[in-house]
């Protein structure tokens, strides 16, 4: 078949249209796929990029509120500078000084004018008067109790106070208050010291700063969300752009630190993506917020730069070119502010890990210090002893505040030892000699020991040389310790009673800080019990003393009335012998009295037997009552467990005459002669301590006569001054040798030949009852000789002695 035949072209002709027809459709089709799918692919980067482009608002207005909240920040953080520089100044003068102190007021303008956005200072005392401002010297009359910031630092915190928007009555110039509450050293309220801030400053700053397309920056207070100020600034007498304050309070309560809000149109503004952050910690808030519209017009504005689908392949694919060049350059920003990122979060890595480590070494510090405490609560704790006790706290509680000198002082209360007022004692010194302090004399409650002795809590100074508190030096005399920093508490017990007080020096200023004031503060609450404890142990310790002394006491008593009963059976034997010697000579006269009673009366004969009898009857007596007397001594010994003295007036001459009556028997058995002064003086004594005494006196004479010669036994008397009485007891019998005179008054010693019975025991208890008694006895002897001895008692009983006044 050939080409020139007309059936087969004709067929060839028929199958290629039918071909051609499917090639058709396939073009046609592939064209529609390929708008199809340039349509979707532009509808798809449409949307994404409309994605991307509010992800992009929200991070440009996170990013705007996180760098403007940062400058915020800095700005109140030099204002908080200004006022902690102006309370430096002011430290704890009277507001009275600080009203009339015109350099300060100069020095607290030269603060508001080192600053551009501070307008002026102003300090307010408790009541809310205004005392110094910035603005003006003397301070105009002004009170702001009634402002809210200062009713808010009423109550204790350590956060500034942010004020209320104050548009000026002259100036016109909006401004608001960050304020500082002012505490005296009690920690009490003293008053405000606060700056007013120039809110035209941020409207400035944010105007310059590059922010996107229909921005609005605000700032606004925690809470109610009042609005400080606005950027763009409403115009003259027109107020803030409203928005709804209850979805960005919501918001804030669940994020308060930072967060991002939609929020809708209202009447006034647009819809908006807002994005808030915090202020550093201060009730302040900064809030940017891009309208959607813009956003939406800035995605439209991207959609342009494409082709339109009807303008061909060609444009479509060099729009898609486009599109992917725009991508990677956008992917290609996206890098670099990622990378950015990556760099600001390693730079905020690395101050975090440095400040990480900062409070780690100040945590090991603190743990250090508390392992301090916790050692010497131990040893205080075990410590009973008083003396180790305050020398132990003082050398640990120096060593927690690092001082280099710490001293102890003991209060003793007014009355304890004789002192009309309280004292106060150096208990334990560390860092110094203990002369550092004691040459100066005890401390007084001066300026600088006033509160801390009175319990007003602690004292703290960064330099008592200047503090305005406590005048030149500080109240410390010339030659102290060279002391700047001082730290000083009250040692107070759970009772509330003053026990002591810390006090700590150190030669550098501003040495001890809070904390040390913290710390000290605790450790004087333990030293307070652990003293409290010592003097419990050492009550407990004086109460076993007294128990131990009234058991010895009792030994003593019981010993006391043994040795009380061997004297007095010592002393019954003289009145004995005198009783039994005149009943034998009563007996051995019985038939003479009985012949003699048959006589008249009127016989001489029967007289005389009667006068002997009657004699002899009466000494019988008196040897009687005398052995009665010491009966009932005895008696009463044994009932009260110790002998007491009872005082009586005394004629000692008939005393005297009575003992030598009792002694009758013996001295006429020695052909011996007692002869008794008349003119004695009296004395007010207890009876039967004075009869002991002068008893065994006379005893003693009669025993150790001379049997060369007749018996001569004088007592005689006289006034030795004007309260003492002088008695002499002489006889003229053996003597005493010199060498015995001193052991003659000891127990169960004697001297001499021992040829008359006897036990020593006579001349010792004399000893001890003249003794008793406040007074002396001395003797005088010559061998061969005779004996005087001498006493000397007090004419009226003496304080102390134990003699009672009877009746």
């Amino acid at each position: 078949m050939t080409s020139s035949d007309p059936s087969l072209l004709a067929t060839d002709l028929s199958t290629r249209r039918k071909n051609a027809l499917p090639l058709a459709r396939i073009a046609g089709l592939m064209g529609v796929l390929g708008l199809s799918l340039i349509v979707a692919v532009s509808v798809w980067l449409a949307w994404r990029d409309y994605q991307r482009a509010f992800e992009q608002a929200r991070r440009e207005v996170g990013t705007a509120a996180f760098s403007l909240s940062d400058h915020a920040g800095r700005l109140v953080e030099s204002a908080n500078v200004v006022l902690k520089s102006t309370l430096g100044l002011v430290g704890g003068s009277s507001w009275d000084a600080v009203a009339r102190d015109e350099e300060l007021q100069r020095q607290i303008k030269g603060f508001a004018t080192a600053s551009s956005y501070i307008d002026n200072v102003w300090l307010n005392d408790e009541t809310g008067v205004l005392r110094v401002t910035s603005f003006a010297f003397p301070a105009p009359a002004s009170n702001a109790s009634d402002r809210e910031a200062f009713k808010a630092l009423r109550a204790p915190t350590d956060r500034l106070s942010i004020g209320e928007r104050i548009v000026g009555k002259v100036t016109g110039k909006p401004t608001f208050l960050i304020a500082r509450r002012i505490e005296d050293a009690d920690g009490g309220f003293r008053g405000m010291a606060s700056v007013t801030a120039d809110l035209s400053y941020f409207n400035e700053y944010w105007s310059r700063v590059q922010l996107p397309v229909d921005t609005r920056v605000r700032l606004v207070r925690a809470g109610e969300l009042d609005v400080l100020a606005q950027h763009p600034a409403p115009k003259s007498g027109e107020p803030f752009i409203p928005f709804d304050r209850s979805l960005v309070r919501s918001a804030i309560e669940r994020s308060p630190i930072s967060g991002e809000v939609d929020l809708p149109a209202n009447e006034a503004d647009a819809p908006r993506i807002m994005a808030y952050r915090q202020v550093g910690t201060l009730p302040l808030y900064i809030t940017v917020g891009v309208s959607t519209d813009a956003v939406a017009e800035l995605w439209r504005q991207s959609l342009r730069s494409f082709v339109p689908v009807e303008g061909g392949a060609f444009l479509v694919l060099l729009a898609l070119t486009l599109l992917a060049f725009r991508q990677a350059k956008r992917e290609k920003e996206d890098a670099e502010r990622i990378e950015a990122a990556r760099e600001a979060l390693a730079s905020a890595n690395l101050r975090l890990e440095e400040r990480v480590a900062e409070r780690t070494a100040e945590l090991s510090e603190e743990t250090e210090r508390l392992d301090t405490l916790n050692q010497v609560g131990m040893a205080l704790a075990s410590e009973l002893d008083a003396a180790r006790l305050s020398e132990t706290v003082i050398q640990a509680a120096t060593r927690l505040v690092g001082a280099a000198y710490g001293a102890l002082f003991e209060r003793v209360p007014a009355g304890r030892e004789g002192n009309a007022e309280d004292l106060w004692r150096l208990a334990a010194l560390a860092g110094a000699p203990t002369e550092s302090f004691t040459r100066f004399g005890l401390p007084r409650a001066t300026n600088l020991f006033g509160p801390t002795f009175r319990a007003e809590g602690p004292v703290r100074s960064d330099d008592v040389s200047t503090d305005p508190r406590y005048g030149s030096l500080g109240g410390m005399p010339e030659g102290h310790l060279p002391v700047r920093s001082y730290l000083a508490v009250p040692v107070v017990s759970r009772s509330s009673e003053v026990l002591g007080a810390l006090l700590f020096g150190h030669p550098r200023p501003a040495r001890f800080s809070e904390r040390e004031e913290r710390l000290i503060m605790g450790f004087a609450g333990q030293t307070a019990v652990a003293l409290d404890n010592a003097r419990l142990f050492s009550a407990v310790q004086r109460e076993n003393e007294d128990r131990r002394r009234a058991e010895e006491e009792l030994k003593e008593s019981n010993e006391e009335i043994q040795r009380y009963a061997y004297i007095v059976s010592h002393d019954l034997r003289a009145p004995l012998v005198n009783v039994m010697g005149f009943t034998s000579e009563l007996e051995a006269i019985k038939p003479e009295i009985i012949a003699a009673g048959a006589k008249p009366a009127d016989d001489p004969v029967r007289k005389q037997a009667e006068e002997d009898f009657d004699e002899a009857l009466s000494f019988i007596k008196a040897a009687i009552s005398k052995m009665d007397r010491l009966i009932n001594a005895i008696l009463k010994l044994s009932r009260e467990g110790r002998r007491n003295f009872r005082a009586e007036p005394l004629d000692m001459s008939a005393v005297l005459t009575d003992l030598a009556a009792a002694q009758r028997h013996q001295a006429a058995a020695k052909g011996a002669e007692v002869h008794i002064a008349a003119d004695l003086p009296h004395l007010v004594a207890d009876r039967l301590a004075v009869e002991q005494i002068f008893a065994n006196l006379l005893d003693n004479a009669l025993k150790y006569l001379s049997p060369k010669r007749a018996g001569q036994i004088e007592i005689s008397g006289e006034r030795a001054g004007p309260t003492r009485v002088r008695f002499k007891v002489r006889d003229n019998g053996r003597g005493v040798a010199p060498e015995d005179h001193g052991r003659i008054f000891e127990l169960f010693r004697r001297s001499g030949v021992q040829d008359v019975a006897g036990e020593g025991i006579g001349l010792a208890h004399v000893k001890a009852l003249v003794r008793s008694m406040g007074g002396t006895i001395a003797v005088s002897s010559e061998l061969d000789k005779g004996t005087v001895f001498t006493v000397v008692l007090p004419a009226m009983p003496m304080r102390g002695t134990g003699v009672e006044a009877a009746g």
